[in-house]
């Protein structure tokens, strides 16, 4: 079984350096707008749970928010983090680009394709909303 550091070192072996980051690029494209749009949600989410929440209840209100932030999100971004994760699991320099990824998943599963994993992005964001805003405020 191999550690980080043997498996970071396979990679640059065969790849060179710019192997340990691939998928770099597509990640700031993933995770630019997907908190972007977190964070646009939340707050409209919020806002809204405010005017209908017992003022009693504000963790309430931060925790139904973080967790609609989190399922808009993950919906809308979903294709994002699919073409992300297979551009970054494929293996030597011959890796595809973003678009090719994109295309080869159109090509093969269609329009499903591309939100393929959707249940479960969508569940491990509204948990991580949720946990992160609750523990924020």
């Amino acid at each position: 079984r191999q550690g980080a550091l043997s498996i970071a070192r396979d990679i640059a072996a065969v790849e060179g350096r710019s192997g340990l980051y691939r998928g770099f690029s597509i990640t700031l494209l993933t995770y630019l707008p997907s908190s972007a749009l977190w964070w646009g949600t939340f707050k409209a989410a919020h806002e809204l749970a405010e005017r209908h929440a017992p003022t009693s209840a504000p963790l309430y209100v931060d925790a139904v928010s973080g967790a609609v932030a989190g399922l808009v999100t993950a919906s809308l971004t979903s294709p994002l983090d699919t073409i992300k994760t297979r551009t970054q699991v494929q293996a030597g320099r011959s890796a595809s680009t973003f678009v090719q990824v994109a295309i080869d998943l159109w090509r093969s599963g269609g329009i499903a394709g591309l939100w393929r994993g959707v249940p479960y992005r969508c569940a491990y964001t509204v948990v991580w909303g949720t946990s992160m805003i609750i523990l924020h405020e």
